[in-house]
């Protein structure tokens, strides 16, 4: 069960993640967005992967307006998977020292991140931002702080045992389906062995039938010809 910290964490994720951010779902990967007060960030990531591998993020910072950045971090966290802990696996320094920006001026970097084995669940990161408006005459600055749900963690041995547990829901399709051949061709054959019964019986009744009337006539036959033995006249000498 996760702790009431874990479980905070993910509702706040949720909600600055439907404030404050643009998230648009494309194949494989998921771009998210935060603009505000002339500078804007896009964060390209994968939709999901696996621990025990590197992933690809890149980051683009765009100034609407002259600006100057004092910095632009992404930490990086996911939870442990035997504390249920949150945990620092990475941070980028997209731009650790300040960097002048000209009107719609952009910078671009890849970075590459490896995933280690111990996470589950979730990547997410923090969004660490700083940057002043220099193009007035207040010259006003910035800081902000957001969480943003990045990939989507699955597990090897989860996919194992969903596709065993696709396979042995097939099997047991087909063996109810041959259970329901094998008592179809039982029903057939108890009805042809009815019928079989009802036949023999008829004919062994007629059988019996005609074996009486045999043995009526075998004994009336003999009946009659003792009969007619002792009645024939004896010879005289």
């Amino acid at each position: 069960m996760l702790k009431p910290k874990t479980l905070t964490l993910f509702l706040s994720i949720l909600l600055i993640v439907a404030v404050t951010c643009n998230v648009k779902a494309e194949t494989g990967t998921r771009t998210y967005v935060y603009s505000f007060a002339s500078l804007e960030v896009r964060i390209e990531y994968p939709f999901e992967t696996y621990p025990n591998q590197s992933i690809t993020i890149n980051i683009t910072t765009r100034a609407l307006a002259s600006l100057n950045v004092s910095y632009i971090l992404l930490d990086l966290y996911t939870l442990h998977n035997l504390t249920r802990e949150e945990i620092l696996l990475h941070s980028i320094s997209h731009i650790s020292t300040p960097k002048l920006f000209s009107n719609n001026e952009w910078f671009n970097k890849t970075y590459k991140v490896f995933i280690p084995e111990y996470a589950i669940n979730v990547l997410y990161g923090k969004l660490k931002l700083k940057w002043t408006l220099t193009g007035t005459v207040e010259k006003d600055t910035y800081e902000r702080e957001l969480t943003v749900i990045m990939s989507y963690l699955k597990s090897l041995e989860l996919d194992r045992l969903r596709n065993e547990n696709t396979m042995l829901k097939e099997n047991l399709t087909n063996l109810n389906n041959k259970l329901t051949e094998l008592n179809n061709t039982l029903t057939e054959l108890r009805n042809n062995l009815t019928d079989i019964q009802h036949r023999y019986e008829g004919e062994l009744s007629g059988t019996r039938s005609a074996i009486v009337v045999l043995a009526v006539v075998t004994v009336f036959f003999v009946a009659t010809t003792a009969y007619l033995v002792l009645r024939r006249p004896k010879q005289v000498w």
